[in-house]
């Protein structure tokens, strides 16, 4: 069972070196607290202990109190103040322990509780985890957009003075306004430069190394030989005429200016009235597959309004799957003056062997020169169709009703381009 701690010693004296003679201690309990085994203990009667003639806690009898380290709860203490015979306070009130089952108040260092559970633990002053230069003070200094303030009860309160960040993007403020994390997007590039800069830097747009006057808009052009599609989902189709050298005739046509065994005839709108001439060009007849080509023709009369087209059909089938018109200095409907041999614009229409293909010539104004081979044509110059109608949107073809002209064809230079 615990026991009370006797007391001894103090040497109580004033600082003249007079002692405390026969004067007294009152010992006040901080707090309520009990002994296991024995009781409660009350903290509201005040204990004196009696000095002797040195100053020293007299001995006869002994005196003794509660030991603050058998007291519970823990960290109680005593409020001790020390008077002299004539009950005059001349030491503390001071706040101390007692421990152990014996104690000389000698030992005693005025004002100290040297007994605490937990330890009590100095303050480390840090700023962002690392410790300050000094460990003594710490002074906070507003800084731009901020005021500090003490309220006077240990609050310490920081404002800003600023309106604060708003996040946008193109004017409208974002979804989440504690975050901003910007992201590389297509043809952009975001580096954080590591001191509050971060560079966007976008694609630039070069040509054979050198960058294009516009940084803003690429736009792909057919040029000689090439062909440029687009898919719509992002990929570009470059395509090449690789091996058909410009000018090439790539269907075994009659060329422009060479004489065959045979006559010239003027056939077309004889009589005044408006006729069609269609040329047949089997795909199978092909000498080559220009992604662009031109088309050349003679005329007779002085001056000739024409109107053609390129009909492009399965093989076989007499179902026209699309026309590509032919035009001169960018006219769809050029007036051909005076007569002589006339090159289309440059046709960006690829062909293939897959396809069969008909020139379809309109016109109500002039003569167009035929071409007649004394020997007899066969395949693509094996005849060529006459139609007293504007036949330029006729599909199916239907091949009745006009004239066929066997082994004769349109004096036409088929050139890749």
């Amino acid at each position: 069972m615990p026991s009370k701690c006797v007391l001894s010693g103090g040497g109580f004296q004033d600082s003249e070196g007079n002692v405390l003679a026969n004067g007294y201690l009152q010992f006040e309990l901080s707090q309520d607290s009990s002994v296991t085994g024995v009781g409660n203990v009350a903290s509201g009667i005040t204990i004196t202990i009696n000095l002797d003639a040195n100053g020293n806690v007299s001995s006869s009898p002994a005196q003794s109190v509660w030991g603050n380290d058998v007291l519970l709860p823990v960290n109680s203490f005593y409020k001790v103040t020390g008077y002299t015979s004539a009950g005059q306070p001349a030491w503390g009130p001071n706040n101390q322990q007692v421990t152990g089952t014996a104690l000389n108040l000698g030992t005693w260092v005025p004002n100290q509780v040297v007994s605490w559970s937990p330890s009590v633990q100095s303050v480390i002053l840090q700023t962002d985890g690392t410790n300050n230069t000094s460990q003594l003070k710490l002074n906070l200094n507003a800084g731009a957009g901020m005021a500090i303030t003490d309220a006077g009860n240990g609050t310490i309160n920081f404002v800003s003075s600023g309106s604060g960040v708003t996040f946008k993007t193109n004017g409208s403020n974002n979804g989440s306004q504690a975050i901003l994390n910007l992201i590389n997007g297509n043809g952009m590039t975001i580096t954080d430069g590591g001191s509050g800069n971060v560079t966007v830097a976008g694609v630039t747009l070069k040509t054979n190394g050198t960058s294009n006057g516009s940084q803003k808009i690429l736009n792909l052009k057919n040029g000689t030989s090439i062909s440029i599609s687009d898919d719509g989902v992002g990929g570009i189709t470059i395509s090449s005429s690789s091996g058909v050298p410009t000018g090439s005739n790539v269907i075994p046509l009659p060329s422009v200016g060479v004489t065959f065994p045979g006559t010239t005839q003027s056939t077309i709108n004889t009589s005044g009235s408006t006729n069609s001439l269609v040329q047949f060009i089997p795909g199978t007849d092909l000498r080559c597959q220009p992604m662009q080509w031109t088309v050349s023709l003679r005329t007779v009369s002085s001056s000739t309004i024409i109107q053609a087209v390129i009909a492009k059909c399965a093989i076989g089938s007499l179902t026209v799957l699309s026309t590509t018109p032919i035009t001169f200095s960018s006219s769809a409907t050029p007036t051909l003056a005076p007569a002589g041999t006339y090159t289309s614009d440059v046709i960006a229409m690829a062909l293939d062997t897959a396809h069969d293909y008909y020139i379809i010539l309109n016109t109500s104004t002039g003569l167009m020169g035929l071409q007649e081979n004394g020997t007899g044509q066969s395949g693509s110059a094996g005849g060529v169709y006459v139609q007293a109608s504007n036949f330029l949107s006729v599909s199916p073809l239907s091949f009745t009703g006009g004239t066929n002209e066997p082994g004769k064809a349109l004096t036409v230079q088929f050139l890749s381009a």
